[in-house]
């Protein structure tokens, strides 16, 4: 009986073995080559979600801030110069009184969900805009070395 149900696995038609592995492999003292190339991907995945979201949201915040400067920067009848003097002169860096120059907007919740179980190496979640993201696990690993 054939079943239907059987995952599919594509085995890889060609291994490239670097002759650096092979000797970073035959090295005892070097803990961290069998770190990352035994690395456990599968129980980073939550935190791989929680990356991309907070990734989003940044990039969202980012893009409304870049749109109010541009608002703002056609009505703002200062010179740079002004406002150079006006920043180094007539601020209280010291009192704790004086309001700051930034406020960040609090922290809203993610717009979009990310499932944890459709990520793995190499392919971070679709966009519909803007720039690909980096792959977390790619930068994880980096981290790690």
């Amino acid at each position: 009986m054939i079943a239907a149900d059987a995952p599919f696995v594509q085995l890889p038609l060609i291994q490239f073995v670097e002759s650096d592995d092979l000797y970073l492999k035959q090295q005892e003292d070097i803990l961290w080559f069998s770190l990352l190339r035994d690395f456990n991907w599968r129980a980073y995945r939550r935190i791989a979600a929680r990356y991309y979201e907070a990734l989003w949201q940044f990039n969202v915040r980012q893009a409304q801030m870049r749109r109010q400067r541009q608002q703002k920067q056609a009505a703002n009848p200062e010179t740079q110069d002004e406002a150079t003097r006006r920043l180094l002169f007539e601020r209280a860096t010291m009192c704790e009184d004086t309001p700051a120059l930034c406020e960040l907007p609090p922290s809203a919740p993610s717009e979009i969900k990310v499932d944890p179980q459709t990520l793995r190496p190499g392919t971070p979640p679709l966009r519909w805009a803007g720039k690909k993201p980096k792959c977390f696990f790619a930068l994880f690993r980096a981290f790690l070395g």
